[in-house]
């Protein structure tokens, strides 16, 4: 399917989704008017995504979005401070809720709303392997998103636009597209709560109703919502078969997804109102500055010619110059560095011997040194300790109930001057958790410090 608005002007920004059923893809002129072209193509991912290439290639600013399914998403109630130091508080909630480690975790948020002194975000988080997917299909064509959005995102904006949610009314949405489900909470002009309902289109009416009760009872809970009693299903291909049956408490408000625009207009449309949520890796955003700036020189330098040619010629006389310059230095760092390293290694050998002369670094301190970082209700035991000299030490133990006792202790322990925790392992256990940890001497984390300035 394509359709195209009359005179449309040069793209500035493209939305490209890829879903279950193809690709679709909407893209915005440069100018006022609003003006789009849509374009649609259904099939396996890389053969639509391959055929929308062909007939309409993105040009422009490209952003995508994924699923809601494959991100978690929650609302956050956080001081109304700085965007650095709400970006710090979002990023310690999402260690702590996280399932995925976090070098593979990819996190963002957008505010909803702002009260002082309080201020509301959507925080969202996903793996990295789901952005490393779509990453390598866009790759096939030779394209990068500049922004990921959530797919959820773009049918609110929807549904706000098209006056279907409103900013002073309490709404429960849910979104049946192919496999996917998802159930809005709408709450004073945003989302308070975006849940993904898996199966939600096979229900019986006995499984919604009791799906629907369960809803509502922790939006009355955690967010205060009055309770719904009509919910708008929006459904792609037919309506599911308990719409028409009739379920204790509520009605049902029924509306085939195409009655709205394209999901990737509505993604669009966020796209140029600036929304902050942004999923996509930092190193994307450092290929799309790297491959900008080398567009930019291309473009200098076709338009420079002979005067490019000429600027190469002095700044290659330049180079030379300077690089005779730096070879000069060069070799008298070279002559230099054998004096700087062998005032660095009687430096670490003085250090070295601190340790035998210092009674704070023998094994009875650093037991008592664990035994007063060890939290007094007794939830955690050091099991097994080995003391080396001329390293650190090492131990197990357990904790019983919750892992907080132990973040505690390590807080308790970076106390101590003698030693630095270098690693920990915990795990998860059927009454507790087991952990190790190693600590070497802090004067052996000095002087890699000044080996590895």
């Amino acid at each position: 399917m394509f359709s195209k608005e009359p005179g449309v002007a040069e793209t500035f920004l493209t939305s490209l989704l890829v879903h279950q059923q193809g690709c679709e893809m909407t893209q915005l002129s440069d100018d006022k008017s609003g003006e789009s072209v849509s374009a649609r193509e259904a099939g396996d991912a890389a053969g639509s995504l391959k055929a929308l290439c062909a007939q309409h290639a993105p040009t422009g600013k490209i952003e995508s979005a994924l699923p809601a399914g494959k991100v978690m998403m929650m609302v956050l109630t956080l001081p109304a401070t700085s965007e650095s130091e709400i970006d710090g508080m979002v990023q310690l909630q999402a260690e702590e809720i996280s399932p995925f480690p976090p070098e593979r975790t990819c996190v963002s948020w957008e505010k909803l709303e702002e009260h002082p002194p309080r201020t509301k975000v959507l925080m969202a988080l996903t793996a990295r392997k789901e952005l490393d997917g779509l990453q390598t299909l866009l790759a096939t064509q030779g394209w990068l998103p500049q922004r990921v959005d959530v797919d959820i995102l773009g049918w609110l904006e929807l549904l706000n636009a098209e006056a279907f949610l409103a900013a002073d009314q309490d709404a429960l949405v849910l979104i049946l597209q192919g496999d996917n489900s998802y159930v809005v909470a709408w709450h004073k002009g945003y989302p308070c709560l975006i849940r993904s309902m898996l199966q939600a289109r096979t229900f019986s009416a006995q499984t919604l109703r009791e799906e629907l009760s369960m809803l509502s009872l922790s939006l009355d809970t955690d967010f205060d919502l009055t309770d719904p009693q009509t919910l708008q299903i929006w459904f792609d291909g037919d309506a599911p078969d308990w719409a028409a049956e009739s379920v204790e408490g509520w009605t049902f408000d029924l509306h085939p997804l195409d009655q709205l625009p394209p999901l990737t207009l509505g993604l669009a449309q966020r796209g140029v109102r600036g929304a902050r949520m942004d999923l996509s890796p930092q190193i994307w955003k450092e290929e799309a500055a790297k491959r900008k700036a080398q567009k930019k020189i291309l473009r200098t330098t076709l338009s420079a010619g002979s005067a490019w040619l000429i600027l190469m010629l002095g700044f290659l006389g330049w180079a030379q110059f300077r690089q005779s310059g730096l070879r000069r230095i060069q070799k008298e760092n070279r002559l230099n560095a054998a004096a700087v390293e062998d005032v660095q290694d009687l430096a670490a050998q003085v250090r070295s011997l601190t340790q035998f002369t210092d009674r704070s670094s023998s094994a009875l301190e650093t037991m008592l040194m664990l035994a007063k970082a060890t939290p007094g209700s007794g939830n955690l035991v050091i099991e097994d300790y080995r003391y080396e000299k001329e390293e650190g030490i090492t131990f197990n133990g357990t904790t019983a109930g919750d892992v907080q006792p132990f973040y505690q202790f390590l807080e308790d322990l970076s106390t101590a001057k003698q030693l630095r925790v270098k690693s920990y392992d915990l795990k998860e256990g059927r009454r507790g958790f087991s952990f190790q940890v190693e600590a070497v001497w802090s004067w052996i984390q000095e002087d890699e410090e000044e080996e590895n300035p």
